[in-house]
């Protein structure tokens, strides 16, 4: 059994992003039961103004062990322990059987949600914007945009994904975040962030191995016919 401790969370070395939620999962594995974030020295050198920087460690990253239900500060005590946020170190431990991120709020009345990906960064991986949405129109979902087009706050986002049947996207860092969830998510298009998941230690075709049965990775670009298929399955079976 690990031993019990408090971890800090260096916002001038590590990202500022959703990619804190593998690194905050893989350090309550090691042992991690609180979370301290140190600000003392800034955001470190990111390629983004100081406020958008602090906005989204204020809106994203710092809510975020709420999700767990693990108590946080500010400070500059804890231990740098040695988690990250790629999922190979997750994966490494052998551990599937951890605390999944859960809704602060009570779900919300949604039947699916798309949550869409336009990032000036690895452009070739954002989300076809005409087909997502006619989609959602098609089957009734929710559309939450790109983080950086129109921000939600992280509780009203978790209580959209858990009060969904099924929750849908291209990879992205809310999608990361649903994946330590418990919550039902298809991940489309995978192939097209094939170098970023091969780096998470995830090959191409594979999956995380803590997956639940309602989520899952598909590594194709969908057809607007491929989407309403798997929703007309899903409905018919409740198969993933």
């Amino acid at each position: 059994m690990s031993v019990e401790f408090v971890a800090r969370y260096d916002l001038s070395r590590r990202n500022v992003s959703f990619d804190f939620y593998a690194w905050q999962t893989h350090a309550w594995i090691l042992g991690a039961r609180e979370i301290v974030f140190d600000v003392s020295r800034g955001f470190g050198r990111h390629d983004e103004p100081e406020a958008r920087l602090r906005q989204r460690y204020e809106t994203v990253v710092r809510p975020g062990p709420s999700l767990l239900g693990l108590p946080w500060r500010e400070g500059t005590d804890g231990v740098d322990c040695a988690a990250t946020h790629k999922y190979y170190g997750i994966m490494d431990t052998g551990v599937v059987d951890f605390p999944r991120l859960r809704s602060t709020l009570p779900p919300r009345d949604v039947r699916y949600t798309v949550t869409l990906r336009n990032a000036k960064k690895h452009p070739h991986r954002n989300s076809n914007r005409r087909l997502w949405v006619e989609f959602a129109r098609v089957v009734g979902a929710r559309v939450i945009e790109d983080y950086d087009d129109r921000s939600i706050s992280l509780e009203e986002r978790m209580a959209l994904y858990a009060g969904a049947r099924m929750n849908f996207g291209v990879s992205n860092g809310p999608m990361g975040l649903l994946l330590l969830s418990s919550y039902p998510v298809v991940v489309w298009g995978c192939e097209n962030a094939e170098f970023a998941w091969s780096k998470h230690g995830v090959p191409r075709g594979g999956q995380p191995l803590w997956l639940l049965p309602e989520q899952s990775l598909r590594w194709r670009t969908p057809k607007l016919s491929d989407l309403t298929e798997f929703v007309e399955k899903f409905e018919r079976t409740g198969e993933c």
